[in-house]
């Protein structure tokens, strides 16, 4: 459960340098959203943009964690 924590934080971590990955996108060509700068720099668009982000992998993890309530003998692997 530890570990699934530590993978938590880390991604939450993980979006907030997301800045610099959507840079590295942006100058890659690929098509981009159809905000206006101006909506861009809007901070609710800025806080829904994070927040989203935020639940979405923290969802995820915690829907990785699941396995871990699983019975003893239901599990595949040793714990």
């Amino acid at each position: 459960a530890a570990a699934a924590w530590g993978n938590t934080f880390s991604d939450v971590i993980g979006l907030w340098i997301s800045g610099f990955i959507e840079t590295f996108v942006a100058s890659s060509g690929l098509p981009g959203h159809e905000l206006t700068s101006g909506q861009m720099e809007l901070l609710t668009v800025r806080i829904v943009k994070n927040t989203s982000m935020i639940v979405g992998i923290s969802f995820g993890c915690i829907l990785g964690m699941l396995p871990l309530i699983y019975p003893e003998e239901y599990r595949i692997w040793p714990s």
